[in-house]
């Protein structure tokens, strides 16, 4: 379905339509030196906002590979299909390194140290520089991450699994996050 927003400014609302149901969007985009744009056909898995750009980072289908698209260079409207995602994010994908990458300015590391609950929060091992037995139930990871929204919202999805120790930075987005989502809820039945 076309997303009833058209205005050239609108493709990262368009865009997330397609993140949020996991399905495929179409859109012309323009590459920088090719005096033209081209149809691409992009299964969506992040929408990151990065030095002021708005990026999609996802699976083009014509390209049987993952990719990075600024949404300032999108021509046209954006097309949320009804096509579902075939490609899933791998475990290891981190949307703003991948953005650097084509940016040419690469992020700078910054460290974490989290408490997870044992037996959760596998995507955030796999990338753990040290994990170390904390508590009965819990593990303290140590690791390095390019974006603090990124990692917050991350986080802020594993919900009482994961707690912040350090960056307070870190914990107060991951709080901002939560209370959130239970602001949003409040009164709803359960």
């Amino acid at each position: 379905s076309r997303c009833p927003c058209v205005a050239p400014g609108c493709a990262p609302a368009c865009v997330a339509r397609g993140v949020l149901s996991s399905t495929a969007v179409r859109f012309d985009y323009a590459r920088p030196g090719t005096g033209g744009a081209a149809p691409r056909r992009v299964e969506p898995w992040y929408l990151t906002a990065w030095h002021g750009r708005w990026y999609l980072v996802g699976h083009d289908l014509d390209r049987e590979a993952a990719r990075v698209f600024r949404l300032s260079r999108i021509t046209s409207t954006v097309t949320v299909t009804r096509e579902s995602i075939t490609v899933a994010p791998p475990d290891d994908v981190d949307p703003v390194r991948m953005i650097a990458a084509v940016d040419g300015r690469e992020p700078q590391p910054l460290p974490a140290v989290l408490r997870v609950r044992v037996g959760a929060g596998h995507g955030l091992r796999r990338r753990a520089a040290r994990v170390e037995h904390a508590e009965p139930q819990w593990d303290r990871l140590r690791l390095e991450h390019g974006d603090l929204r990124w990692l917050a919202d991350e986080i802020a999805s594993h919900g009482a699994d994961v707690v912040v120790e350090e960056p307070t930075e870190l914990r107060e987005a991951v709080v901002s996050r939560l209370r959130a989502v239970a602001t949003q809820h409040e009164g709803s039945p359960r």
